[in-house]
């Protein structure tokens, strides 16, 4: 009965939502070229490999996952068109849309899945923690692929939907090092945009896909322009140099386009939260020790983060989860109010010393973003006594010096922590890819394999309720804010997901396939 009922549900939804977009259709504009900002060069394209924020656009384009989400974390049909679990929740099949292509012509089939999902565990890809459960993969035909499980596992079709699952073609990376492949920099999907070139610092062009198996695309081309600076960013496109751009619009002018009919603009709270986190297997590290965490998350004031910093572009953090999945909330342990007294009182029980000017210690933050946080962030630890020195790095940089080499103290990042509340796994779980504090506890591993073993909210509460207890005790990461996006563009820019309710059901969010130009 629940597979049966799961496969009515998702081709309902599907043709629901094509029907919805049946009235818009015959008004879209075919032709011309989008221009969107980028924070910078992709330092790769496969996507299965790592986290890469400047690729991350780029991937929503060029290739696909066996099914994703929407703008509401709906999971919605990509590869496949339909998928049914059993009654238990050990086999999951995925029946695959017919007459996929990759782009260089080849035809896309079962085996494509099969290769990525097992080279994504045998080498420790983006998603392999979220995959732990899979014992097998197989393909009784072209079309259809079954995943089998070691233990119940009612959150694997979420977990494919996550960033780093989607698809590679194995006729082009199998018998290769997958991360030395030159399709890594000449990449090769079925998404609805093809690459065309890049030049470094400058730009990366993509065109239509014409062989695309759903609808769209509708653009003849996109050109992503590298833009590091984000007010440089936001100039250019008042300028009208950009059409979509990757930053949000500064919080000062965050409320400045609204009911303006030049602009369509939409306000979106995601599952996505700016945090802290250190490096806690790092030796000389002061904040390996619990009480200097415990002191710099008494210290934050983030109303101030969120007011002052942010001028309202986000939500207040209140709990060590994500709010969007509040079945799971835990409202019994939530985030402290700031606490200036108590975390310089920590800070004496760890043996400092306040100097002439009140500072215990001082520390470096690596970062690539985040400044309008980092400014409110900065004095709030200042107060404390935590002098923080801002040390900001273009992004691939940053990746190497946290991700790669572990070679900081502190660092802040954001990050989606969805479409299911698992996903926080990938950021606290022993050895995952997100994972940048090495951090490892028995029990969080223990409660997160738990807490994929039902698909009843009411079952799975207790083991994320449990989680934040440990999370609020071990702090290995410290939540500054939640994040929501502004989408605004030029109302001549239509179909973009994120600011667009016609097509936010039928595409991921960050997707182009839909989008037209009206001019």
């Amino acid at each position: 009965m629940k597979k049966a009922l799961a496969l009515f549900l998702v081709l309902t939804l599907s043709l629901a939502a094509l029907a919805g977009f049946a009235g818009a259709a015959g008004e879209v504009k075919a032709g011309g070229t989008l221009i969107v900002g980028l924070p910078g060069d992709p330092a790769t394209y496969n996507p299965a490999v790592g986290m890469d924020e400047a690729g991350g656009l780029l991937y929503y384009q060029l290739f696909n996952n066996l099914a994703i989400t929407d703008g509401d974390y709906n999971i919605i049909p990509d590869l496949a068109d339909s998928w049914e679990y059993n009654e238990d929740f050990t086999k999951l099949t995925f029946y695959l849309h017919e007459g996929v292509k990759w782009h260089d012509g080849t035809d896309f089939t079962s085996a494509d899945v099969k290769w990525t999902m097992e080279t994504i565990i045998a080498e420790f890809g983006t998603l392999a923690p979220n995959l732990s459960s899979v014992a097998s993969i197989e393909t009784p035909d072209a079309l259809t692929v079954v995943f089998e499980t070691s233990t119940p596992d009612a959150v694997l079709l979420s977990s494919l939907t996550y960033f780093g699952g989607s698809i590679m073609p194995k006729h082009i990376y199998e018998g290769t090092d997958w991360l030395t492949n030159p399709a890594n920099q000449n990449p090769v999907g079925t998404g609805p945009f093809r690459f065309v070139n890049s030049r470094t610092g400058v730009s990366v062009e993509l065109a239509a896909n014409s062989d695309y198996f759903r609808e769209g695309p509708y653009l003849d081309r996109i050109m992503c322009q590298i833009v590091t600076d984000p007010e440089t960013e936001y100039q250019m496109w008042q300028n009208g140099e950009i059409d979509v751009m990757y930053n949000q619009v500064p919080g000062t002018d965050f409320t400045k386009y609204d009911g303006d009919p030049n602009y369509t603009s939409r306000f979106s709270l995601m599952a996505n939260r700016n945090y802290f986190t250190f490096h806690l297997e790092k030796e000389d590290n002061p904040f390996a020790d619990l009480r200097l965490r415990q002191a710099f998350n008494l210290a934050l004031n983030r109303e101030q983060i969120l007011n002052t910093g942010l001028k309202g572009n986000g939500a207040l953090a209140e709990y060590y989860i994500s709010p969007k999945f509040e079945w799971a909330l835990n409202d019994d342990i939530k985030i402290p109010a700031q606490n200036i007294e108590q975390a310089r009182a920590l800070l004496e029980e760890a043996g400092y010393t306040a100097d002439a000017n009140g500072v215990y210690l001082s520390v470096q933050v690596d970062y690539f973003m985040f400044d309008e946080v980092l400014v409110v962030a900065q004095a709030n630890l200042l107060e404390a006594g935590i002098d923080i020195q801002l040390n900001k790095l273009e992004i691939n940089a940053w990746i190497d010096k946290t991700m790669i080499s572990g070679d900081y103290d502190v660092t802040i990042l954001g990050g989606d922590q969805g479409p299911d509340v698992s996903s926080i796994g990938m950021r606290i779980g022993t050895g995952s890819t997100m994972n940048l504090a090495r951090y490892s506890n028995p029990r969080v591993d223990e409660l997160l394999a738990l807490g994929t073993s039902a698909a009843d909210h009411a079952q799975r509460a207790p083991y994320y309720q449990e989680l934040q207890e440990v999370l609020a005790e071990d702090l290995p990461i410290i939540i500054c804010n939640d994040v929501g996006y502004k989408t605004i563009v030029t109302a001549g820019i239509r179909g973009v997901p994120m600011a667009d309710d016609t097509v936010r059901p039928l595409v991921p969010r960050y997707s182009y396939a839909m989008t037209w130009i009206d001019n």
